[in-house]
């Protein structure tokens, strides 16, 4: 198997910018042992990280409704069930390449959570093998080395493809993405290389569209970075390339029109994700306030459009949108990685290999920003690298930035992050300690830079946490429910004070966080805890109905049948009309002093 590995890897042309030298290690000479090393590293990780979560994640083998696992769950299942070509879904909310994936997954296996864990990892180690492969295309095998070390060890990485979500199977292809872009570079008169480019870049962006802005790129690079071809030859690719792209989406878009009656290319969700980004009260990341709320009402009664309302925004307020796309290209890079429904920050801490967050996105980003400056004098020769990196980061900032849409940014800052690493070792050996100095201060700087918070009072979410502490409760770990709603409670109470958008964002989010709480105490039979909580909270929402059920119950436990009565008519008064109230004044008046 090696031989044949070794031949496929030396069968190819290559034009790398950093030449292996034969007298100074026949091991780096050898890319096929280099490759399997990637490999077995990558999967070794991933063993143990799949043993490691088994044991100590909550969510491990779990689903909560509300968030996208379970639907992407549910959408595998109705595709085994019969309903191949998802005529339940008139038209894709949701890319379904994902879900297609999962049907299969089940079909050979069985609906056991743990075989797609499984599939997952191997996904994730052969992402690092394809890195390396990609990565030798422009570079000498210790470039294309060090470059996938990074997607084999990263833990933003691991965290990720230890989920039921379809970052594993995106990133593996977006990796194959920028290996045929090489391949087909350095051998542009195999038409198949530009026919299954477009395919593979197609297939990625049925689950994250915003890639096929990338399309242009590689236009553009096929256009004006391969020149000296002649015109038929780039013409014969650039029709080669759309010709794969068109085969790949041609299903998903015929089966909006068909079963939904629109022209929609992949799904539907696009103007949704553009407001939430870009509209007025957003942080530039996914966190749905209630002007948003008030919009979705307005757009489902046909009032007005997504479009129609972003316009309006900018229109609005153009420095508020100026600003916030400088924002947005900050959180693109920075050490902190913006959740959706999944939270990586939380979800790390459930494994030694990922706890510290080690070799995480932010770090390959650093090194690979400053790899791109170090192999900038060959720019010409990586026209289409550094085109795809920058193009892909616009299809992130110009929607909304999250971890799991920004993470596909990690296969090309690897290579570029492997340019860094060898360039300053090659530098110590021939002592150049300026290019050296300089090129470790500004790894410094980003490291620093990237790292700051101040964009953002409270970089955490108290959802997230309710999530956890749900599947901690679905467990029967009580104990770990309440030390996760005990840790979110009092990161909100000691945060610093900022505007009147994030106070009224901090009360809605303790509001919920010791509600949830009190729930946690109530289970536990922790009715003193409850209390202290409840009464806390009524002091602000002395009014709402829930927390006032719940310390009418709690005080009840705890023989307090004066306070539950007292309560118990108070609220009565508030909400005359509510027969609940009128039956609980009955029950409590009851009770024995």
């Amino acid at each position: 198997m090696l031989n044949k590995i070794g031949e496929f890897l030396q069968s190819e042309k290559r034009l790398p910018i950093f030449h292996d030298d034969p007298e100074y290690s026949k091991f780096w000479n050898r890319p096929d042992i280099l490759f399997i090393l990637v490999f077995s590293i990558a999967l070794a990780l991933r063993i143990a990280q799949f043993f490691f979560l088994r044991t100590s994640d909550p969510s491990f083998n779990q689903l909560l409704y509300e968030v996208d696992t379970k639907t992407y769950d549910d959408l595998a299942q109705t595709i085994l069930a019969g309903d191949w070509l998802l005529r339940s879904v008139p038209v894709h909310y949701m890319g379904p390449l994902y879900a297609y994936f999962l049907a299969i997954v089940y079909g050979i296996f069985g609906h056991h959570f743990e075989a797609a864990h499984a599939v997952q990892y191997f996904l994730g180690a052969a992402s690092a093998a394809v890195i390396f492969l990609a990565a030798r295309s422009w570079f000498s095998n210790r470039v294309a080395f060090l470059a996938a070390l990074f997607p084999a060890v990263s833990a933003t990485l691991l965290v990720y493809e230890g989920y039921l979500l379809p970052e594993s199977l995106i990133f593996f292809l977006a990796s194959l993405v920028i290996l045929f872009t090489g391949l087909a570079g350095r051998n542009p008169d195999r038409w198949w290389y530009w026919l299954l480019l477009g395919c593979l870049l197609g297939f990625t962006a049925i689950q994250r569209a915003n890639i096929m802005l990338c399309a242009f790129g590689i236009v553009i690079w096929i256009t004006f970075g391969l020149d000296k071809y002649i015109l038929r030859r780039r013409s014969i690719s650039i029709f080669l390339f759309i010709l794969g792209i068109v085969l790949a989406l041609a299903p998903i878009t015929l089966h909006n029109r068909i079963f939904g009656g629109q022209w929609t290319l992949i799904t539907s969700n696009g103007p949704v994700i553009f407001y939430l980004g870009n509209g007025v009260e957003t942080n530039g990341r996914f966190n749905p306030g209630p002007i948003f709320e008030q919009h979705s009402k307005e757009v489902a009664a046909g009032t007005t459009t997504w479009r129609q309302l972003l316009i309006d925004d900018i229109k609005s307020d153009p420095s508020r949108w100026i600003a916030l796309m400088f924002k947005k290209t900050y959180l693109f890079w920075a050490a902190y990685d913006p959740p959706d429904n999944f939270n990586y920050e939380l979800y790390k801490r459930f494994s030694p290999l990922t706890h510290s967050g080690q070799f995480s996105y932010y770090l390959v980003a650093s090194l690979g920003l400053v790899g791109m400056v170090a192999a900038w004098p060959r720019r010409s020769f990586l026209m289409e690298l550094y085109l795809f990196t920058f193009i892909y980061m616009i299809s992130v900032v110009s929607v909304l930035v999250t971890g799991r849409y920004r993470l596909l940014e990690m296969a090309p800052m690897s290579i570029f992050a492997g340019v860094a690493l060898w360039k300053m070792v090659s530098w110590i050996q021939s002592h150049q300690w300026r290019d050296l100095t300089a090129a470790c201060a500004g790894v410094v700087a980003l490291l620093f830079l990237l790292n700051i918070y101040s964009l953002e009072p409270i970089p955490v979410r108290m959802n997230d946490y309710g999530m956890l502490a749900r599947y901690y409760d679905k467990n029967g770990n009580s104990a770990g429910s309440i030390a996760t709603m005990q840790e979110a409670v009092r990161i909100f109470e000691m945060a610093p004070k900022g505007d009147s958008l994030f106070e009224d964002t901090r009360k809605t989010a303790l509001f919920f966080g010791r509600s949830q709480l009190a729930r946690s105490y109530i289970k536990a039979a922790r009715w003193q805890d409850a209390k202290s909580v409840l009464e806390l909270q009524m002091r602000s929402d002395n009014d709402d109905n829930s927390l006032a059920s719940m310390l009418v119950h709690t005080y009840t436990q705890l023989g307090e049948n004066d306070q539950a009565v007292t309560l118990a008519r108070k609220m009565l008064n508030k909400y005359p009309d509510d027969p609940k109230w009128q039956s609980v004044v009955q029950a409590t008046e009851n009770l024995p002093n």
